[in-house]
């Protein structure tokens, strides 16, 4: 029987050790989008996993809707999750980061997919 221990870095080295890291997969950005969250100072912020290419801020998308139809925007503020926070980036995020965006007209109750052109291989959640 394994001894009990006072915190969870046993958990996390093993972890770590176990499970690979996500693969970083060239071409053009694709993300999708799982959920929205909310912030009473910019708005609606699109929480997701970016699944190919990279996103920065200032970065020109696509946001297309569970519906096939495709509003483009720019990335405003882009958000890395740090602890139980959310910290505001400058630099440029890969693929496989988790991330947040505020983009301008993000104004759905759907959950789309951020692409830079017409998505291939990435289908919208349903």
């Amino acid at each position: 029987m394994a001894k009990p221990t006072k915190d969870v870095s046993y958990l996390l080295d093993t972890i770590l050790e176990y499970i690979p890291a996500p693969p970083k997969l060239p071409g053009t950005l694709q993300m999708q989008i799982t959920s929205l969250d909310y912030s009473s100072y910019v708005g609606r912020i699109a929480v997701g996993r970016i699944t190919r290419g990279t996103l920065q801020a200032g970065q020109q998308v696509s946001i297309v809707k569970n519906d096939g139809k495709i509003v483009k925007s720019v990335i405003k503020k882009l958000f890395l999750f740090e602890g139980l926070g959310k910290e505001k980036v400058k630099h440029e995020v890969a693929a496989g980061e988790i991330c947040a965006v505020y983009v301008l007209k993000i104004l759905i109750s759907v959950i789309p997919l951020l692409t830079l052109k017409i998505p291939k291989d990435l289908h919208p959640f349903m």
